[in-house]
């Protein structure tokens, strides 16, 4: 379901938000933390916008020290 914060990052973009999330993540394979700095939102907001458009999200790897790859 669209919110007030989808209809403003699709006007900065000029194009269908769905169709940039999956261009940049699925397709370019940006993380979530490298799109979601490059929309100006957080990293939970872009994990429920992948989950709302159905776009399918990767595993994250984990180092040893504990942090993501």
């Amino acid at each position: 379901m669209p919110t007030t914060k989808h209809a403003e990052v699709e006007s900065r973009l000029g194009r269908p938000l769905e169709f940039y999330l999956w261009q940049r993540y699925v397709r370019d394979g940006l993380t979530i933390s490298a799109l979601a700095d490059e929309l100006g939102i957080g990293a939970g907001t872009l994990w429920r916008w992948l989950r709302d458009f159905n776009i399918p999200t990767r595993q994250q790897t984990w180092t040893l020290g504990g942090r993501p790859k």
